[in-house]
């Protein structure tokens, strides 16, 4: 499942399970991005319209009736549709050879009942993300609920692990403005503001890019939040969105670190992710904040992504919150308890040196490989293979 690029999209239809259909479709997060036109109407009616007006990147007809008249009829529409118009057409009847037909005259999909929400948002994926390689990149947030948890640590471990252990061309992407830190412990000094680019957003390309992030080692490159006076969240969506689609296009992942809670710029980000890290400490105040912001979240992605990491374990002692009510209180089973190391990663920052000049470091780290596997969608090398038994004889 996958956040599909922005698209106009027209449905004409005539039955009315098609149309619950797409109205329970239009719910969907992947589709946020589309605006999508349901008409009611038949194949000739998408060809006056089209006659008249330009067509959008994908058109969804109803048909019905006779095969040789409905091809003849999607051929016309053909001719009136502007080049690059995607079709993909829904009809009532299972045959193979109509299919074949359909596709023969360049449509890109045909579908047959029963119709639901799924086989909706399924069809317009195949169709429209089949050219965007983008979509295959992968975007993972980072955010936390409450301040001061350690969601830059976490964010930049990650973007490590993710160079480190899986190979990945990374972009650490700090999205905290000028109070971001993400670039300073992996020495990472910024060559210009990110609400520079943010401001000259029409400039923005994969060249600009990767020349304004650091690189910090083979694979990672980090694009901090530098000196701007500007937060990110001070800009439009259209422009972060723009953002993202560039460095997406770039980057095979990208690491997010993002301002604390559930404003505009967390949200839309989030909604968007392959993956989301949701940052969290063993206590009250921290759970609560963190509880808030995954039921806000649940609300628009049924079926996000998350794991969740607790930090600085070992703090506060008697204090804490236990494994178990963490669990019961969240609903969801922590993804890596971290201990609470004030030393290993304050002197990383200070001195300003990757993580390879910290043994304490690595020690932290090797408790998030398990999460930068998962995200990766690789499998730990060091994870024990099971062992094939064969029965000689049977």
């Amino acid at each position: 499942m996958r956040l599909l690029p922005k698209a106009d999209v027209d449905i004409f239809g005539s039955s009315d399970a098609l149309r619950q259909a797409v109205t329970e479709a239009t719910s969907e997060w992947q589709l946020s991005r589309l605006n999508i036109s349901y008409e009611e109407g038949v194949v000739e009616n998408a060809t006056e319209k089209y006659a008249m007006t330009r067509s959008p990147a994908l058109v969804v007809i109803e048909v019905a009736g006779d095969t040789g008249e409905l091809l003849d009829a999607i051929e016309r529409l053909a001719q009136t549709c502007d080049p690059g118009t995607r079709a993909i057409i829904i009809g009532h009847q299972n045959d193979i050879n109509l299919y074949r037909d359909l596709t023969a005259l360049g449509v890109s999909d045909y579908l047959v009942p029963p119709f639901t929400k799924d086989l909706i948002v399924d069809a317009l994926e195949r169709t429209l993300g089949e050219d965007d390689p983008s979509l295959d990149h992968k975007l993972v947030a980072v955010v936390s609920g409450k301040g001061g948890v350690g969601v830059t640590s976490v964010a930049q471990q990650i973007a490590w692990l993710l160079t480190d252990r899986v190979k990945d061309q990374t972009l650490l992407l700090d999205l905290c403005g000028a109070v971001g830190t993400a670039g300073i412990a992996l020495g990472a000094q910024t060559k210009r503001s990110l609400d520079g680019l943010l401001t000259n957003i029409d400039q923005l390309d994969e060249a600009l890019i990767r020349s304004t992030a650091m690189s910090v080692r083979d694979q990672l490159d980090v694009l901090s939040g530098g000196d701007g006076t500007l937060p990110a969240d001070a800009f439009a969506s259209g422009e972060i969105e723009r953002l993202l689609d560039v460095s997406l296009a770039a980057y095979p992942l990208v690491i997010a670190d993002l301002p604390t809670g559930w404003g505009s710029l967390a949200r839309d980000i989030a909604l968007r992710a392959a993956s989301l890290i949701v940052v969290s400490e063993p206590t009250l105040p921290s759970l609560r904040n963190t509880r808030f912001l995954l039921e806000n979240l649940k609300e628009h992605r049924k079926d996000a992504p998350v794991k969740l990491v607790i930090n600085r374990a070992g703090l506060y002692g008697k204090a804490e919150v236990g494994k178990a009510a963490i669990e019961e209180t969240l609903g969801i089973t922590p993804a890596a308890f971290l201990p609470f190391d004030p030393v290993a990663f304050a002197s990383i920052e200070m001195d300003g040196k990757s993580f390879d000049h910290n043994k304490q470091a690595h020690k932290v780290l090797k408790l998030l490989e398990k999460v930068a596997f998962e995200i990766s969608g690789t499998v730990d090398p060091h994870t024990p293979k099971k062992r094939k038994w064969k029965f000689i004889g049977f």
